[in-house]
């Protein structure tokens, strides 16, 4: 198959471009400032640069992964328009091509102040992002047949982006030796970013029966803190080496909950997964980097 993945120099969508490359499809994926040799270059809030890429691919399927999260504070223009905007320009591309659309939301569409919710819960964002989201869920969700992905705390390997990211950012600690801060209050149910790339791949074989939207996500609860603990633990950390790297920075304000239910994927027998896969690649990748530099 033909897919198109928007945005596949960053965290997610370069996990997803790898793994569907890794399966044998034809992936075009598109960056936006950084170039990369194997990405197309893209400014979505152009009509003519989004007709032109999506003659030349003629995708089966689209990905759409781009997003700002800072600039919907920071800029609110420039993120409604390559959010909102972006979105709709590429959701009106994808429908003109018949190519059904993946659209990679958020949790933050959720107050996260009422516990757990699932794929019938209405969206109640508080914060700027989270009603960017919303409003590109409600532009995608027009065209029958696409589906919306809503992701809490990204963790997970990717060829590109991870450095930023907090998962990332725990390892780069862990790795290198260092104090890091992390609060033990804000709960979420953290999403791999392979899980997501395997349930696009099995959404993707299922036909006309394909749900709209799906929270994708462990089902475990946990925090930053707790996290880079079990991570720590997977790298042969000791608990001496835990309590000196690993220290607790209380949050302020109010802390709110990021708590996907994601029971509708075992309902539906889409692939599930546990914080203790991640574990096991973190032990896997970790000791074969410490095994690397050992023969070096």
């Amino acid at each position: 198959m033909n897919i198109l993945v928007t945005g596949a120099s960053g965290y997610l969508g370069s996990a997803i471009h790898e793994s569907l490359l890794e399966d044998g499809h034809t992936v075009a994926g598109t960056y936006s400032h950084n170039r990369f040799d194997n990405l197309a270059p893209l400014d979505l809030t152009h009509d003519d640069q989004v007709a032109e890429l999506f003659s030349q691919v003629s995708p089966d399927y689209v990905v759409h992964c781009v997003g700002l999260v800072d600039e919907c504070k920071t800029s609110p223009d420039l993120a409604r328009t390559v959010n909102q905007g972006g979105t709709s320009i590429i959701t009106k591309f994808a429908k003109a091509h018949d190519a059904p659309m993946i659209y990679i939301s958020s949790a933050a569409v959720f107050d996260g102040m009422q516990g757990s919710f699932d794929e019938s819960s209405n969206p109640f964002p508080v914060s700027a992002y989270g009603r960017s989201k919303a409003e590109c869920e409600e532009i995608v969700s027009v065209n029958s047949g696409n589906l919306i992905i809503r992701p809490s705390f990204f963790v997970g390997y990717a060829p590109h982006g991870m450095e930023a990211r907090g998962f990332g950012k725990i390892l780069r600690a862990l790795r290198g030796n260092q104090v890091i801060d992390m609060d033990n209050e804000w709960q979420f149910t953290p999403s791999s970013v392979s899980h997501i790339s395997q349930v696009i791949k099995w959404w993707m074989k299922q036909g006309d029966e394909r749900p709209g939207i799906l929270h994708v996500a462990s089902p475990e609860v946990t925090t930053k803190y707790k996290l880079a603990q079990e991570m720590a633990r997977s790298m042969g950390l000791s608990n001496e080496q835990m309590d000196r790297l690993l220290t607790v920075k209380p949050l302020a304000g109010d802390s709110p909950m990021n708590l996907l239910d994601v029971s509708r994927l075992a309902k539906l027998h889409a692939p599930e997964y546990s914080v203790g896969e991640l574990l096991t690649a973190v032990q896997d990748r970790e000791g074969k980097r410490t095994v690397s530099k050992e023969r070096l």
